[in-house]
Formats: C-alpha cells, structure tokens, sequence
C-alpha cells in the first residue's frame, strides 16, 4: 500500500487539492491534524478514494465515509507525551488550592463558550490561562442551534443574551517570565514555548493544583473524538477531566482506550447531547458542585488520588502505544502495511 500523507487545512481551496497526488483504492491516506469530514469528501471525491483514513489526531468519527476504513491512532498525542517521564513525577506534590482550571489560546467556538460560561454561572475558585485572542466571536451557528432547540435550549434568553456579550475576564498567559501577559494576533499567544516549555513555565502548577481540568478540545462542531496536550496536562496534573464541548463521546473513547475517565465522580453524560452548545453548557451543569465548592473537590480529589496517580504513570508507561498498536492490528491484520510503518517513524512511535 502506497502512502499518501498531507494536511487538511484548506481542503476545499482547489488550488490547494491540485497539489495532492492522485489517490487509488490500494493507497493509506494519513492526516496530520484534525478536519471536517465534508473537506475529506471533497478532496476524495476530485482525486479518488484511498483504502484507508489515518488520523493521528482523531480518535472516532461518526458516520465516516463509507466503504473506506478509517483508524483514528492518538500519535501525536504518544509523540507529545515522550517529553516527559516517570521519574520526574517521584516527588511531585500535589495541592488542591482551586476547583478547576482552563487553559484557552487559539480562537475556537467551544473556548468562546467555556470562558462565557464560567462568567455566566459566576464561578470563582478557578486558576487560567488565555491568551486574549479575541473577545468577540462569530456566534451564527450557535444562535441557530439555541433557536432550533426552542424551550428545550439549556439557557433561558436572558442567559443566551449573556452569552453574545464580549468575554469580559483579562488575558493572562504563562510564559518564561512568570506573570508576564502574552501578546496574540488574534488567533493565540505569540510567545507560545511548546508544550513542554509551556508546562514548565507555569502549567504544572496550574493543573497540579485543580481539582478539575476544563478540557476545551481542537474540534467545534464534529461528531468526533480528540486528545491532545490539553488532556495530557490534566493527566499529568492528576485533575479529573471535563471535556467541554469541542466534540463528542470524549470520555467514552478515552475509556476505550484504557484510561480511568472517574465517572462516578463526574457527571460525562454531557457528551452525548445532539448539539455544540448542549454539551458545553451540560458539562457545567451536571458538575455543578465540584465546580463550585472547593471543600467538597478537594475532599474528593484526595480521596482518588491513587486512581489519578495511576492514570498517569499508565499514560507515562506506554498506554498510547499499547492501544496505537492494537488499533493498528485491528484494522491491518496480518504484516502491518510499509505505509503504517512510515507514520510510526514519523512520530517515533517504537515497533512493536
């Protein structure tokens, strides 16, 4: 099987798709990054369809194209995680001085939604990063879904009237001079260190030291599943996750994988409301109480700190990989394709 590897940004700029390769039913098309299904389509449809979809960003799509296999391997994700290891967390502390946390930089719907969120439910035993990239946002898709919802729309007009507002919280984010507000360009910060220098420079504190991680994951509005550095900081933060909005089934698939996802302590069930502004604001109002009462979560954070210790020396040890290279034999039985082997070098991913 040929291997055919690109990013999807810009998929249905012509110009762009004409600088692909043609593609065959015999071909391994690996995506960098995450994308919408209707830019798949329209490459597909222009240059043909290949026998099989990689991801290394998406874990799960909804009603995937048919008659082609699609294999979503967390590789990015194994790739990001290598930065860090076991013995650097011997004597790691851990305090519970805020009830949760959030970490927002690029401009995105479900962001928008989580910072106006805490601001309309007055939320105050929080700790965040944002970069300021923006405090107005383009709310078209969202006002459709909250008039087609009708009565059954989570938020009353006055609350979705609060919504439309400009983002009133200040910017800050962390950087290698500590309490030094980033500047953006309307998009994320510009002094971005990567995400282990951006670990260091104040992110381990800040997860380390919530009870929960407000998860605001890179996808709006698809049917999907993904898991970047913003799931690992809370992994390795020791904080229960809360994915809001960006998305679906995330607890589900990062079950599947082999994590603990502590449902019986978080209500996920946020996750499988039809629209983008249902699972946002469900996952605040299913979790209402550990995000609001600090005695409550850091009793309960204290009382499961082995199974958060445990999720992260699972993620430390190799979890990642154990399920890349299941998923793989999945979906590849038999000798593993020269193509699938190329993207495993590509991210350093080790043979199994």
């Amino acid at each position: 099987m040929r291997l055919i590897s690109d990013s999807i940004e810009n998929k249905k700029n012509i110009v762009y798709i004409n600088k692909i390769k043609d593609i065959n039913i015999n071909d391994i098309f690996h995506i960098y990054d995450v994308f919408e299904i209707d830019e798949i389509c329209t490459l597909f449809d222009i240059k043909g369809k290949p026998a099989a979809l990689i991801s290394d960003h998406i874990i799960h799509y909804d009603n995937f194209i048919n008659n082609i296999k699609f294999a979503g391997l967390p590789l990015y994700l194994e790739h990001e995680r290598m930065k860090w290891n076991r013995d650097e967390f011997t004597d790691w502390e851990y305090k519970t001085n805020n009830c949760f946390n959030f970490m927002i930089n690029k401009k995105q719907v479900n962001r928008y939604l989580c910072i106006k969120l805490v601001e309309l439910y007055k939320l105050q035993n929080f700790t965040y990063t944002w970069s300021g990239a923006d405090k107005h946002f383009d709310c078209a898709d969202i006002i459709n879904e909250h008039q087609n919802l009708g009565k059954l729309s989570p938020l009353s007009s006055e609350q979705f009237a609060e919504i439309l507002s400009p983002i009133k919280l200040e910017p800050f984010f962390y950087s290698d001079a500590p309490g030094k507000i980033m500047k953006n360009n309307g998009h994320g910060g510009k002094e971005d260190g990567g995400n282990r220098k951006n670990w260091n420079w104040g992110l381990d504190k800040m997860f380390s030291e919530s009870a929960v991680s407000l998860i605001t994951e890179s996808l709006s509005f698809q049917k999907a599943s993904t898991f970047t550095e913003k799931t690992l900081y809370s992994v390795l933060g020791a904080s229960f996750p809360i994915w809001v909005g960006g998305g679906n089934k995330q607890e589900e698939m990062w079950k599947k994988i082999g994590f603990d996802t502590f449902d019986d302590i978080i209500n996920h069930d946020y996750q499988y409301y039809d629209t983008l502004l249902e699972r946002c604001v469900y996952a605040f109002i299913l979790n209402k109480k550990i995000l609001t009462d600090l005695d409550f979560a850091k009793s309960v954070r204290n009382r499961n700190m082995d199974r958060l210790i445990n999720n992260r020396d699972l993620i430390l040890s190799g979890k990642l990989t154990e399920y890349i290279y299941l998923e793989i034999k999945k979906h590849f039985p038999g000798n593993i394709p020269l193509g699938i082997h190329e993207i495993l070098e590509h991210f350093n991913i080790d043979n199994c």
